[in-house]
């Protein structure tokens, strides 16, 4: 994930935590991932940027019920590649990927 973030890239997460910059939005993804999304399923519709996550755990190890949400990103072109300059993910409800 880290070599799409560009270095200034604005993270907010469905917690509302705002990750400034790639080294802190790298950092934060890699912890988690250890944990809490280690056995988890993300999935994307690419066509409204909707997305669904099931499998995750607390920190303290204990299931949670699935997700799904919308996740809307701002990418800019530097030096011919693309890069993820802000993303925000949002809980949604009343639909499900799963479903």
């Amino acid at each position: 994930m880290g070599a799409l973030l560009r270095h200034s890239v604005d993270f907010v997460n469905v917690a509302g935590q705002w990750l400034k910059g790639r080294e802190e939005a790298v950092a934060v993804h890699k912890e988690r991932h250890l944990v809490v999304f280690k056995s988890s399923i993300w999935q994307t519709d690419s066509v409204s940027m909707g997305w669904g996550i099931k499998g995750d755990v607390d920190p303290d190890g204990k299931s949670r019920i699935p997700r799904h949400g919308i996740s809307t990103w701002v990418l800019i072109k530097e030096n011919n590649q693309w890069l993820i300059l802000a993303v925000q993910c949002q809980y949604k409800r009343n639909r499900s990927l799963y479903e």
